[in-house]
């Protein structure tokens, strides 16, 4: 709760598709802890329209089985969002009016990943 409620804005262009791929190669990876065997998340927070193609890098994530959740903030357009994420949309698209309302939907973010996590266990 205190992490979001100190997430820094900075402003400026939106790049997400850029954003996308910049995880994909560079956070996903065992060389910074990525175990291949534990379910991978991704959580996208913007408030803008990519100026770049998100398309393409967002079906990459999840061609590799990584998981999308996106939340736009005020100016997000939700469109987009809805190329992003993963399905269902409904549980992975959030819509928020401005970053303070992030608290808001930390309960359901929380209970939709934990189920997230869940379905992929081994028993």
């Amino acid at each position: 709760m205190r992490a979001i409620a100190n997430l820094p804005y900075k402003g400026g262009n939106t790049y997400t598709g850029k954003a996308l791929k910049h995880i994909l190669h560079n956070n996903f990876k065992p060389n910074v802890g990525m175990r291949a065997d534990s379910h991978k998340i991704a959580i996208l927070i913007t408030d803008g329209k990519s100026q770049d193609d998100v398309s393409l890098a967002s079906q990459h994530l999840k061609d590799t089985g990584i998981e999308v959740y996106a939340i736009g903030v005020k100016d997000a357009n939700e469109d987009e969002l809805r190329v992003i994420a993963s399905d269902p949309i409904k549980n992975h698209v959030y819509m928020l009016s401005d970053f303070s309302s992030l608290l808001d939907i930390v309960d359901n973010l929380t209970i939709n990943l934990c189920k997230s996590t869940n379905s992929s266990l081994v028993f």
